[in-house]
């Protein structure tokens, strides 16, 4: 008669082994779907931006006007500070176009000199992304400061246009710095 309690402890403890794998189990598989639901999101978001951007373009009459509305519609779409269309003229940078969320910051038609992290982006040997969490120099036309947060990453994609080089910029002030990079796919 002993036997029975015993053998219903362990088929009670067997049940509860196999519940608690099941249980394991749907938490990752939650979890699996919480991502690729984040994925799918951003992805959506992408496309969104693309087709807003695409609708302006259409109508752009100007180059120019295609890149400041791209800058425009990035920045405010994917929450960045600020925006430009650099390129590089002798020993200097001169801002053709940007967009920046506080409207006394525009930095366009201005030179500034190169140097620091401009020197790495136009010789070729850095890849195009800064943090400045890391100490690194922010290039004197990127706003320090905006909407009460200081810049943490800024991007440099390279771009040519009309056999004129440049580079877009993209500067990052509330997000982690790795968030620049995030999206490298949607801005190349």
């Amino acid at each position: 008669m002993e036997k029975r309690p015993v053998d219903e402890e362990r088929k009670a403890g067997e049940e509860i082994g196999k519940l608690k794998q099941e249980v394991s189990n749907l938490r990752e598989e939650l979890r699996a779907l919480s991502e690729e639901n984040e994925l799918l999101r951003e992805r959506s978001e992408d496309i969104f931006l693309l087709g807003v951007i695409s609708e302006k373009v259409v109508t752009a009459e100007t180059p120019q006007t295609v890149i400041s509305t791209a800058l425009e519609n990035v920045c405010i779409l994917k929450e960045l500070g600020y925006g430009a269309l650099i390129r590089p003229e002798g020993e200097r940078v001169r801002v053709v176009t940007d967009y920046c969320e506080e409207l006394e910051c525009s930095f366009s038609d201005q030179e500034f000199p190169i140097e620091g992290a401009l020197e790495r982006v136009f010789s070729g040997k850095h890849e195009g992304f800064f943090s400045y969490k890391d100490g690194e120099r922010i290039p004197a036309f990127i706003p320090r400061r905006l909407g009460g947060h200081l810049v943490s990453s800024s991007l440099f994609l390279p771009l040519s246009q009309g056999g004129e080089t440049g580079f877009l910029v993209f500067a990052n002030y509330r997000y982690a710095p790795d968030y620049l990079r995030g999206l490298v796919p949607l801005l190349n």
